[in-house]
């Protein structure tokens, strides 16, 4: 079986890597090494001890914690998952690969190292292909920053991608007139007529959940609107999805938890889930109220009046994440992209799949193509 080469990483030859099964006996010890490590890294909120223990405790599916080690030191860490699906055997980094249990939904998602994670990535992939036989390696979402570079031993293949959105904060956009400023003419004119139109209705105030009791009412309560938007699509009708993050909310609140409420006059008709991590407020999920007049724009005057109280509390960035939504492209000033990826090993049985995707894929675009002359010949 084919596998990512050290002739293809020649100053790496000094890395090797361990495995080890997690159990009840020896999570402490992880948890102990991982706090070590994150404290001279450079990860997000989803590779800290924080949301990462919370997620393979509620898993499932077992895990393994892969360690890094070069000249002696411990340079990364990450959580394998293997699966196997027919006759493929994958790994999963720091995601389980149960599409129940991932759609807790991580990003950033690297391996947690105090050196390049591209370079520990190939490490550890190297290392699953060779030793545990592996046939793909997947991770993310991930910022490209974060994914390896080309090796010659592996496809890649994009199994989906979004960009994602964040803004700066600083004393400049502690104040509403300075946060507008910094924004389109359009989007101003929409925060301040929904503000007007709001008031118009009551008093419109804005809170911050101060005891864990609160933000457990806001979570539920947020899933009821999040699952009257959404439908099925919603994590909220997903067991997994509610009691990871009951779980996370009860042992990270209020540090790396946080809840805000906007409301209007007597009703309560916001609820926004972030996180907060070394002066970065990542904003996870909300559940709005709707309205008649849809000129009222609740999400934005939510995330503006937000955006403010994080400025003024010294925050750095408001990071809306991936999704490709209008309103996070109105409100920010830094554009990325995220991914996850499919490394593919070659090996005989992935050539196979590899040339079968591509054939698949140019049918369809030819298809597409036949459908769209016929419709355009038809007008």
């Amino acid at each position: 079986m084919g596998a990512i080469k050290f002739s293809d990483l020649p100053s790496l030859s000094n890395h090797h890597v361990d495995l080890v099964r997690m159990t009840d006996e020896n999570i402490a010890d992880t948890i102990s090494q991982w706090l070590v490590l994150e404290r001279e890294s450079q990860g997000s909120f989803f590779t800290s001890v924080c949301w990462l223990k919370h997620f393979v405790s509620t898993s499932q599916t077992p895990p393994y914690l892969a360690r890094i080690f070069g000249a002696g030191q411990l340079t990364g860490l990450a959580f394998v998952f293997f699966r196997q699906k027919k006759f493929i055997k994958q790994a999963w980094i720091n995601r389980s690969g149960d599409p129940r249990e991932d759609q807790v939904w991580l990003e950033y998602n690297q391996v947690l190292t105090t050196e390049d994670p591209r370079t520990q990535l190939a490490i550890l992939s190297d290392y699953l292909c060779r030793v545990h036989s592996v046939d793909e390696i997947n991770i993310g979402t991930s910022t490209k920053a974060q994914l390896m570079n080309h090796q010659s031993n592996v496809w890649s293949k994009v199994l989906w991608q979004a960009k994602g959105y964040s803004c700066t904060l600083d004393a400049s956009k502690s104040n509403l007139s300075g946060l507008l400023s910094h924004f389109s003419k359009n989007t101003r004119s929409q925060i301040k007529r929904s503000i007007k139109l709001l008031n118009g209705m009551g008093n419109v105030s804005l809170r911050r959940a101060s005891q864990v009791d609160e933000a457990l009412m806001a979570f539920e309560e947020a899933g009821k609107l999040h699952k009257l938007k959404w439908q099925d699509k919603s994590g909220f009708v997903n067991p997994f999805f509610q009691t990871f993050h009951v779980q996370l909310i009860k042992g990270a609140f209020p540090h790396n938890i946080d809840f805000w409420i906007l409301r209007v006059g007597e009703t309560d008709c916001a609820y926004v889930y972030n996180f907060i991590y070394r002066k970065t407020a990542y904003f996870y999920l909300a559940g709005f109220q709707t309205f008649s007049d849809n000129k009222i724009k609740i999400g934005l005057v939510s995330h503006v009046l937000i955006m403010l109280e994080y400025a003024r509390l010294g925050f750095t960035c408001y990071d809306f994440m991936a999704g490709d939504d209008r309103y996070k492209k109105s409100l920010s000033d830094k554009v990325d992209e995220q991914f996850i990826v499919s490394y593919r090993v070659k090996n005989g049985f992935n050539l196979v799949r590899y040339f079968y995707s591509k054939i698949k894929t140019q049918a369809v675009n030819f298809c597409r193509g036949v459908h769209f002359s016929k419709q355009n010949r038809i007008k």
